[in-house]
């Protein structure tokens, strides 16, 4: 009788262990295949990263040889119009509208006009006229 339980104790641990096997083997494959599946992530992770600086690199070098254009561009226009208003220096001829006896005339009026504004009294320094005298301007004096 001892044999037939211990044969009985084999097969259920022969079963027993077959089974745990068989659950432990799933779930060790499904561990496998979510590491797998990890490392893939990781790996696209990575590569997509690297595109990114790639990207971000170029479009800094782009920006940059931009910059240096516009600058190269502004320095140009710069030249242009300096050597634009030297040409015009150059052969800018004066056409009065007056003639020279005119011109004369008219400096002469504005530098006189400037110097009676400069000697005239302003306008705040003196009394007004309605009130300065017992009879004059639109009222007259009831104070006598």
């Amino acid at each position: 009788m001892e044999w037939v339980i211990g044969l009985g104790i084999f097969v259920v641990g022969a079963l027993v262990g077959f089974g745990l096997t068989k659950v432990l083997g799933n779930s060790n494959s499904e561990n496998k295949q979510l590491t797998e599946q990890l490392e893939q992530h990781i790996a696209a992770q990575q590569n997509f990263k690297q595109d990114v600086d790639q990207y971000l690199q170029s479009v800094n070098n782009a920006m940059q040889s931009i910059a240096q254009q516009a600058q190269a561009a502004a320095t140009e226009s710069q030249q242009q119009f300096n050597k634009l208003t030297e040409v015009q220096k150059e052969h800018k001829e004066y056409i009065p509208y007056f003639s020279a006896e005119v011109s004369d005339l008219l400096q002469q009026n504005n530098e006189s006009d400037k110097d009676r504004i400069k000697s005239h009294k302003t306008i705040n320094d003196e009394k007004p006229l309605d009130y300065s005298a017992d009879k004059m301007g639109l009222f007259e004096s009831s104070n006598k």
